[in-house]
């Protein structure tokens, strides 16, 4: 992806792609399936998405593909694009029997519509948009997916996007609780896995999320002629209390 911050979090997934025994860890998402949060995440998006038999499906940043088993049979076609190599390989060794799946390397800041011959009538953006660097990048990524979509019509989900006041707001809970009740469990074994990785020289730190204002978000919906609707997440959802979803209509 296009700035420094993009690059490093791309290498850093792509280790951790590369080492990890279990999609559960390979992907930058929590989803065991103990908890059947994959499972509760493709059923969420398929109804959300409104997905139908003959859509086309683009799922832009899908990393190993942790809930296309859920998508993938509700769609004529999906294909799933990520700037981690190795994350790509595991979605394609381990999505082999899905028919009707392809996977890519893709760098998503530079997406060509030429490269999609078939266009869009549904893109997937999740748990993305919290590593563009700017609402400038934010914007031009936006673009490019619009630029994907069949006669430039169709829905963009925007899911798990970081916004400002509901992480303030959490921040402020976990210094009123002294952060004895951590309710965010993907962030807890997230914390603990990247410090193991970081003690053995895999990773690099200095990577923090991107907050969006709800404001600048519903601007810039408007300025690509898109109608906003914004989506609060689910109490099974790990992140429900620090990010919402976005769904485009075009």
């Amino acid at each position: 992806m296009g700035s420094d911050k993009n690059r490093l979090i791309v290498a850093n997934y792509d280790e951790i792609a590369r080492i990890s025994p279990l999609d559960i860890l390979s992907s930058g998402r929590y989803a065991s399936s103990a908890f059947g949060y994959a499972g509760k995440l493709g059923r969420f998006l398929a109804r959300e998405m409104e997905l139908q038999p003959t859509d086309r499906l683009l799922d832009a940043g899908c990393n190993v593909g942790i809930y296309h088993d859920h998508l993938s049979p509700r769609v004529a076609r999906m294909v799933g694009v990520d700037a981690s190599a190795h994350a790509i390989e595991r979605a394609r060794t381990g999505h082999r029997r899905l028919a009707n799946a392809e996977y890519r390397v893709a760098d998503l800041t530079a997406l060509k519509p030429e490269d999609f011959p078939q266009r869009f009538d549904k893109i997937l953006c999740y748990s993305v948009v919290h590593f563009l660097g700017s609402l400038d990048e934010f914007e031009s990524l936006l673009r490019s997916l619009v630029g994907l979509l069949r006669e430039g019509r169709g829905m963009i989900f925007l899911g798990e996007v970081r916004e400002t006041e509901m992480y303030e707001r959490f921040q402020d809970d976990l210094k009123k609780s002294e952060g004895s009740r951590l309710r965010d469990l993907k962030f807890s074994l997230l914390k603990k896995i990247q410090k193991w990785l970081l003690r053995r020289g895999k990773l690099r730190e200095g990577i923090a999320p991107t907050l969006f204002r709800r404001a600048d978000i519903e601007s810039l919906a408007a300025r690509l002629g898109a109608k906003c609707e914004r989506l609060e997440q689910a109490p099974w959802h790990p992140f429900y209390n620090t990010c919402v979803d976005y769904r485009l209509r075009f």
